[in-house]
């Protein structure tokens, strides 16, 4: 398994905790953090829970791709995957 595979697989696994327990996956920058603390309170003002199960699609992740955007303080790598 390549590095971009498990970054991508173990955010899809940070996720799903996030939407059950509330902890923050350590994996996400600081824009997703807060993307998430939003929903979270959108989330609560309504009452509601949402549980996230991700499946991948297939054995391999054949598409799965990763950048790095650095500047002097910060690396941020952004991992995604395309099924096309």
């Amino acid at each position: 398994m390549g590095a971009e595979e498990q970054v991508y697989r173990q955010f899809a696994r940070e996720l799903e905790e996030w939407s059950r327990t509330d902890k923050t996956p350590e994996t996400g920058n600081q824009d997703i953090r807060y993307y998430l603390d939003l929903q979270r309170e959108r989330l609560r003002s309504r009452n509601l829970k949402m549980e996230y199960r991700l499946r991948l699609r297939g054995e391999h992740l054949d598409n799965v791709y990763s950048t790095a955007y650095r500047d002097r303080i910060y690396t941020n790598y952004q991992t995604c995957s395309s099924f096309m």
